[in-house]
């Protein structure tokens, strides 16, 4: 290779190594500015003091002859790793630039999350929050989000028999003004009291946190009724804390079988620390978000996550039953249950285990088979006011 060969790919090393600092990798890459821990910054230096060290030695031919005319094995692998490290970074680059954001905002009048010991986090109680999003420029909604003295989803109470509801943002009803929730359409046929406890985010484990927590019975103080776990395929990812629930959602109760027995270890943070962090570090990779590697799921789905979120089930029925006295039910929501195709076979599969050991589901087709739009709000995947009423009617006619 010629002398001035040598020296543009010196000279590129270095202007890399210059570059991409700590401070301009933050601002390229990091969500809100900021890397998050110092170490990065620490790495990012060290990766950059040596692309410039090699840039320079690659430039002056003295240089250059004394320390790869040694054949030091060190040498070699220092070289094999710093092409690896330049070709990720153009990969990021390149992936970056290629990535359509859609720049999606949350916008809020006020605090509405608060950390929570049991739950990782929940609603602050007694709060009425305006809450809208917005895709580019465009509203998508702008609802009140009202919330009672326990942190759940307003609606009139009465002096029937309760119906508790569990589940994610599928119930407790993002994106809808307090009118237009399930456990509103639910209150109005006044056959049951009906009380709220999903919330965005929530999956099966929070369904057993809530109902292991010694205040659950007193915030209601009623017995007999029903209580209802809202199923949606996604809510085996969260069991399992995946890749992408990891870095979103790493508060969240962590809960494993051991012999047959569900056992809570904290939350994914602090019960598996090692995952949790290696997944939350993939997950700042454009490759893997241009590749929408997060949205398939790390790791792959088993039977063994479905079997997990039917044990987290059965001991929430369990502790249900010996708490309220009641009949406890998993509903498995129509509206995600018939839009994601690929998610079927863990709904399947759940029924299945279900039905073998005698826990009650309910499950309704949506009115208009294969019409979806119509049921959930404009550019979100939420169930909208519609849909709410719907199943609401159709809940209570299968109770009764």
């Amino acid at each position: 290779m010629r002398e001035k060969n040598f020296k543009i790919i010196g000279w590129i090393l270095v202007a890399i190594g210059i570059f991409f600092n700590p401070f301009i990798i933050e601002w390229l890459f990091s969500p809100d500015g900021k890397l998050d821990f110092l170490w990065k910054y620490i790495v990012i230096a060290i990766l950059d003091c040596l692309l410039i060290a090699t840039g320079i030695i690659v430039t002056k031919p003295h240089l250059r002859k004394r320390v790869f005319n040694k054949n030091r094995i060190w040498i070699k692998v220092l070289a094999i790793i710093i092409i690896i490290i330049i070709i990720i970074i153009v990969l990021e680059i390149t992936c970056h630039v290629l990535l359509e954001k859609e720049n999606i905002k949350f916008i809020s009048d006020g605090d509405f999350i608060v950390a929570n010991k049991e739950m990782g986090y929940a609603a602050i109680p007694s709060i009425s929050v305006r809450m809208a999003k917005l895709v580019g420029d465009k509203l998508v909604y702008n609802a009140t989000y009202s919330v009672d003295d326990k942190g759940r989803r307003v609606n009139q109470h009465n002096n029937q028999e309760p119906l508790i509801l569990f589940g994610g943002s599928f119930v407790s009803g993002d994106g809808l003004e307090d009118n237009e929730t399930l456990n509103h359409y639910l209150s109005e046929f006044q056959t049951y009291d009906v009380y709220n406890y999903a919330f965005s985010g929530y999956g099966t484990q929070h369904t057993l946190a809530h109902l292991e927590r010694e205040d659950i019975f007193s915030e209601i103080n009623k017995t007999g009724g029903v209580a209802i776990y809202i199923f949606i395929p996604n809510h085996i990812k969260r069991v399992i804390g995946d890749m992408f629930w990891s870095y979103t959602s790493s508060v969240s109760p962590y809960y494993y079988l051991e012999d047959e027995e569900v056992i809570r270890k904290g939350s994914f943070e602090t019960g598996r620390p090692l995952t949790t962090k290696f997944y939350k570090t993939l997950m700042f990779s454009n490759i893997i978000k241009f590749l929408d590697i997060h949205g398939e799921g790390i790791p792959r789905h088993k039977k063994k996550h479905t079997y997990l979120t039917f044990k987290i089930i059965e001991k929430s029925k369990k502790i249900y039953e010996e708490k309220f006295d009641g009949k406890f039910y998993v509903f498995f929501h129509p509206l995600e249950h018939n839009l994601a195709n690929y998610n079927t076979i863990f709904a399947v599969e759940l029924k299945e285990m279900l039905q073998e050991h005698n826990i009650s589901f309910l499950e309704f087709d949506l009115v208009n088979q294969g019409n979806y739009e119509e049921f959930h709000i404009p550019n979100d995947p939420h169930p909208n006011t519609k849909l709410n009423k719907i199943l609401a009617e159709k809940i209570i006619l299968e109770l009764e």
